[in-house]
Order: structure tokens, then sequence, then C-alpha cells
């Protein structure tokens, strides 16, 4: 499996308060990990694939924290499955938020670990144009 750690490519967008970076391509091979990679901790790390139940082809990435990123031209309204990775400290919260439109607007759906095999359960099955990702130290 390839792990990206995504560069960050700033494209200004008037009337946001954001930068919005491009996703680089995933690889073109099927990728089927032995141990899900979204068990890692990584924060920021988020496994995505085509197909439900995690199926299909798959992409795991790194994203930096409150950054807008497009999806890859390639990915866009593609995914079915979605899940950040879980955090090593229990009390931590990480999410990542998948929107159906660039830009990091529109509809949108946000989840933490496990994330969801069935994005049609929140209405975004095969309709993410861009994702952000947020982490939350409890108070």
């Amino acid at each position: 499996m390839r792990l990206i750690r995504l560069p960050v490519v700033l494209a200004g967008l008037s009337g946001f308060s954001f930068s919005t970076a491009i996703l680089p391509s995933p690889p073109s091979q099927h990728v089927s990990p032995v141990i899900s990679p979204r068990d890692n901790g990584n924060i920021g790390g988020l496994y995505m694939c085509t197909d439900i139940d995690f199926t299909g082809t798959c992409f795991y990435l790194i994203a930096d924290i409150d950054q807008c990123y497009n999806m890859f031209p390639d990915w866009q309204v593609q995914l079915s499955s979605w899940g950040p990775d879980k955090t090593r400290n229990q009390k931590d919260a990480f999410f990542c938020t998948l929107f159906d439109q660039l830009g990091c607007t529109g509809k949108k759906v946000e989840l933490g670990y496990p994330g969801t095999g069935d994005l049609s359960l929140f209405q975004m099955d095969n309709k993410g144009k861009s994702l952000s990702c947020r982490y939350q130290v409890p108070r």
C-alpha cells in the first residue's frame, strides 16, 4: 500500500477563509491492506474506497488538519466507504468531513473512527468532491 503525505499546495478561493489544496492522484492499482490502515492512529489519516464495506479501489492518505482538499478528479463522486484513523488517545477526537461540492461546501457528512462502510446511509454515496479533517482535544 502507498502512503501519501499531502503537500501544502495553496489555491486561494474568494469568499473562504481557508485554503484549498488538490489531492495527488492515487495509485492505479487495487489496494488491499492486510491490517486496516484506519487503526494506524495517524492524525489526519483517512482511508477511502470506491465500493461499500471498504472494498474496490482503496486509498490511504494523511491530510493536514483544518485544510480543505478538493478530491483528485478521478476520485470525485466515486467514494462509497470512508473512515478516519482511530486516535491513539481515546479521549481525543478526530473527524473528517466529506462534502458534495468543491471547496468544502455543500452537503456534508462528518465522521470519526471507524467511519462508514456505506456512504449511502448518509445520502453521500458517490457524491464526494472535497474533504477536510479536524482534531479536537477535550477540555
